[in-house]
């Protein structure tokens, strides 16, 4: 065998990212299979010391070489200050029909239409099965997180539907990754239950696995490239819809009947929704939805999302990109349609205030303002209901999944978590 302190950085890696020989893989990250069935020992036992996989070393118990070479690694391991504790004895009996822990599995989706991204990872360990929910996006980065325990039948359960709603399973290690990145730096607790499911190498191999190095592509239509992504209202301030039709209807009455109206209100709003001081959450959000395109073969929309993150890392103004303007258009729909269903008109006293607006005077202004919302709202009756489709299979999705990790919170083997952070 060769020796293991010579194995080449690449090689090792590939190991402990998870792109390399996937049984050596499993041995090196969790101790999983025979360190003498692989067709490369010396790499298997030098991606252990990589990951401090001090248990895989110790379970090496034959033959002879093997044992000695992982008594070398347990020494460096130890002389580098990581905690080795004498390996507990062997067992003289073996258990029949014990039954395998099921694999850690992660799956993610494609961005949603207000750029939110929606990852599910389950890890399952001696405790039992744990399941991680998190949704990205938002002003804050993160809008919901949620954690549970549940049956292993349950957890299977999980996987189905997570598959059902459209979600790509990726490598465990990859879903890690990006919720480290996005949950990592806000200490939560709800991550950190989860993670004490997750054996310690795995933890060390998320961080360093690089999620892009193997990736299926798929045909894309490029005329249809662009259209199913927004850019989050969160990362601009949302208000300004209502403050801009405020000034324009305030303006002039008569901006309420032209035709172009929706257009210029639109234009006005992504003119005006760039704050500077939001770059790097822009870029951060950006970089995200280009990398989970790729995960899912969308080469040509991940291309159109970088070619904006360079545009907006070399001082270009967002406002005149299609994902922002399809962000700016939604919103303002939402803005129209509540009103609407508020029963209110633009243009009123009670709406914008104006002192001197005077209602038998403009009566045929407000009935020709009335009919032109009307008149868009028909104008965009496709794009509406395609808005509102989507939302309601979101609204039918997290419901389901509430009233799942509720039911299995109620059912756990396992009694939730008694203090905020304690495991």
């Amino acid at each position: 065998m060769a020796e293991w302190s010579k194995v080449p950085s690449e090689k090792i890696q590939a190991i402990v990212d998870g792109s390399g020989d996937a049984a050596t893989v499993a041995w090196a990250q969790r101790g999983e299979g025979s360190l003498a069935t692989l067709s490369d020992p010396a790499l298997a036992i030098a991606a252990a010391v990589a990951l401090g996989n001090v248990a895989a070393l110790q379970s090496v118990t034959s033959p002879k070489d093997l044992k000695k070479a992982a008594g070398t690694a347990l020494h460096r391991l130890r002389s580098s200050g990581v905690k080795v504790q004498a390996a507990a004895a062997p067992v003289a009996f073996k258990l029949v029909g014990v039954e395998a822990l099921p694999p850690s599995r992660a799956f993610v989706s494609l961005p949603m239409k207000e750029g939110e991204v929606e990852f599910l990872l389950t890890a399952t360990d001696e405790e039992g099965s744990c399941a991680l929910a998190v949704i990205a996006g938002g002003a804050d980065g993160v809008v919901e997180v949620n954690h549970a325990h549940m049956q292993r039948s349950d957890m299977r359960n999980t996987w189905k539907q997570a598959e059902s709603h459209g979600l790509k399973e990726v490598p465990f290690t990859t879903g890690l990754h990006y919720v480290e990145r996005i949950l990592g730096p806000r200490n939560d607790s709800n991550y950190r239950h989860f993670l004490g499911h997750v054996p310690h190498g795995v933890q060390i191999a998320a961080k360093l696995v690089d999620p892009l190095s193997k990736l299926a592509v798929v045909d894309e239509n490029p005329e249809k490239v662009g259209l199913d992504w927004s850019v989050p209202p969160g990362l601009w301030d949302a208000s300004l819809v209502n403050t801009v039709m405020e000034e324009m209807v305030g303006e002039s009455s008569d901006n309420l009947t032209d035709n172009n109206f929706y257009d210029r209100v639109v234009e006005r709003i992504a003119s005006r929704l760039w704050d500077p001081k939001r770059k790097p959450d822009w870029l951060r959000h950006l970089n995200l939805l280009r990398e989970v395109f790729l995960l899912h073969g969308r080469v040509l929309s991940a291309k159109q999302v970088e070619e904006f993150v360079v545009a907006l890392e070399n001082g270009a103004d967002p406002g005149t990109f299609l994902p922002v303007v399809n962000s700016v258009k939604m919103a303002l729909l939402d803005e129209v349609m509540a009103k609407f269903n508020q029963g209110g008109e633009f243009g009123k006293e009670e709406d914008f205030g104006d002192e001197d607006y005077d209602g038998a005077e403009d009566l045929a202004n407000l009935e020709a303002a009335q009919q032109r919302l009307q008149d868009m709202e028909v104008r965009h009756a496709t794009e509406i209901a395609e808005r509102e489709a989507h939302i309601a299979e979101l609204t039918a999705r997290r419901d389901a999944v509430e009233a799942e990790l509720a039911e299995l919170n109620a059912t756990a083997e396992i009694p939730p978590v008694a203090e905020e952070g304690a495991h």
